[in-house]
């Protein structure tokens, strides 16, 4: 199962919100958005301003702006997550990037004991303001997703993606909705998303031609 259902999904982010707000914010906008990892390393400050998250996104999928979401639970509170973060951020005025390579020192000891602490340790200690790299943010999820007890090969970035396009599916969003949601370009792209088993299919297409003969 190439996705995260509900429950998994607010394991990880829980997880995530346990180390930082750093990674928690990471994982939620990556979920909330379907971003990838090389997307949320080029957010710059800019890009969540006015309560909105705008993303230039890659490999020609189209340029989304949509709006930062309040939830009343905490763990998907788009816009509590990024005040949290910006508390604990740490950046010279020059530098623009949302996710840089330092923290506080506070959410820098919480991250030195999870499970990818020493090289996390390293670079928060040793490398220059700037933005993440792809290797820290596929860390985060790494770690979270382990501590949630994913097993190995749904722990990755772009699983959030998955997760929004399978659960928005399931919620009844349709395909065109999902399109525009996730970004693509090309409404094939979508498909793959949808992760429809066939019993889910025979079910729903039951469902639907059970009035044809009523």
């Amino acid at each position: 199962m190439k996705y995260w259902k509900p429950q998994e999904m607010l394991s990880v982010l829980a997880e995530a919100k346990k180390v930082s707000a750093r990674n928690h914010l990471l994982v939620l906008l990556a979920y909330k958005h379907g971003l990838r990892a090389s997307e949320l390393c080029r957010l710059t400050l800019n890009d969540v301003r006015d309560g909105r998250l705008d993303c230039k996104r890659l490999k020609g999928s189209l340029h989304t702006n949509r709006p930062l979401e309040c939830d009343e639970n905490v763990l998907l509170d788009e816009k509590r997550a990024l005040a949290a973060y910006l508390r604990e951020r740490i950046a010279g005025p020059e530098d623009q990037f949302l996710f840089t390579g330092r923290v506080s020192l506070e959410a820098r000891r919480r991250m030195a004991a999870s499970r990818a602490s020493k090289r996390a340790d390293r670079q928060l200690n040793h490398a220059p303001v700037t933005g993440i790299s792809r290797f820290t943010v596929t860390d985060v999820f790494e770690d979270a997703c382990f501590k949630a007890g994913i097993e190995r090969g749904r722990r990755n970035p772009h699983l959030a993606k998955h997760t929004l396009g399978a659960l928005a599916y399931r919620a009844g969003v349709d395909i065109v909705t999902l399109q525009q949601l996730l970004g693509h370009r090309d409404p094939k792209s979508t498909l793959c998303y949808t992760h429809l088993t066939q019993d889910e299919a025979h079910a729903k297409a039951r469902s639907a031609m059970s009035a044809v003969f009523a």
